[in-house]
């Protein structure tokens, strides 16, 4: 706490607990969560390099070499060594698009300056993984986890198409049809209008216009056709927001949705009840609405990372939304929050 009392972070103890995290060994709980090894991983990392944290050169090449340790012979990284199969095992598609994604970034975050970000995925086989990448699009333009057997299994929800969007950017490049390393594209195409499908009667984003909204789809959805408009070169000016246009049929009902997100959470006027620990009260009308928290879902308590899918959502959205944003939120209630 601050002198005045405001919430203040604990940047230093903070920083303990990643590092923390980092050198030692996680609690046992986290042992039944062994096949997300890669994702604590680049949450570890990720944080101490937002904290401004140095990484030593051997601790970046012991990131560097575990990372390519979990890569899948057929393309794609996996979660952790207890899925890297050996090879004769490898047709079982032990790789997952959310392991790659985190491996990508892993080793990105690996690299020390500009030189060594340059070649940071050198050891990555590209053409393999695209290829992998490629086999996990369906018709439809939705993307499964992983291609188990010869067969896309995974649901279709935003997740994926964002992770597929990533890597896309991350690896594809400006290489031509021709030159050396060139792989077929996704479907572009038929990833917009996946997307575009999933656009609910609430304005929000759901795995298809059936099912639920939910916040952490809205930014995947947007981030995702963000990134497809994002140039696959450093050179290419930045294009019209054609993608964006194109997967957001209603942009006024998903300002709408996002703007109905923040609210007040006054969690001392709720009763204990295990069973419905996630819902607000039945009396939820007579909250004093203010712009503090944000919930991911209509009728659901606030929560810290929807102020991250929410307030992510209408930044990368730009300028679709965000130029219609300003007044939405109160970033210091936010940050108190």
């Amino acid at each position: 706490m601050s002198g005045t009392g405001d919430p203040l972070l604990d940047k230093q103890q903070h920083i303990k607990y990643w590092q923390r995290c980092h050198k030692t060994y996680l609690p046992s709980p986290y042992t039944a969560y062994d096949s997300t090894r890669l994702t604590f991983a680049c949450f570890t990392i990720s944080a101490l390099d937002l904290l401004s944290v140095p990484l030593t050169h051997t601790e970046r090449a012991a990131i560097r070499w575990w990372v390519l340790s979990l890569q899948h012979p057929e393309g794609g990284f996996c979660g952790s060594s207890t899925h890297a199969l050996p090879a004769q095992e490898a047709y079982k598609g032990t790789a997952n698009i959310a392991a790659t994604f985190f491996a990508l970034v892993l080793l990105g975050l690996a690299a020390d300056g500009e030189d060594e970000a340059r070649t940071a995925f050198s050891g990555v086989d590209r053409v393999r993984l695209l290829k992998w990448l490629n086999m996990l699009q369906r018709k439809d333009g939705s993307f499964g986890q992983v291609f188990w057997d010869g067969k896309i299994l995974g649901g279709r929800d935003m997740r994926h198409s964002y992770l597929a969007s990533c890597i896309r950017w991350m690896l594809r490049g400006d290489v031509k049809e021709g030159d050396e390393g060139w792989v077929e594209d996704l479907n572009i195409d038929e990833m917009i209008a996946h997307i575009n499908r999933g656009q609910t009667y609430d304005g929000g984003v759901a795995e298809s216009s059936q099912h639920e909204s939910h916040a952490g789809y809205a930014y995947c959805a947007i981030g995702a056709l963000s990134l497809l408009d994002r140039p696959l070169d450093f050179t290419t000016p930045h294009p019209p927001e054609e993608a964006l246009k194109r997967g957001v049929p209603n942009r006024d009902g998903l300002l709408h949705f996002l703007a109905s997100r923040p609210f007040a959470y006054l969690a001392k006027e709720e009763e204990e009840d295990e069973a419905e620990e996630n819902f607000l009260e039945s009396k939820a009308g007579e909250l004093d609405l203010g712009h503090i928290g944000f919930n991911g879902r209509w009728n659901k308590k606030a929560d810290t990372c929807y102020c991250w899918w929410v307030g992510g959502t209408l930044e990368v959205s730009s300028p679709c939304l965000l130029e219609q944003s300003t007044g939405l939120t109160r970033l210091p209630d936010v940050r108190e929050f």
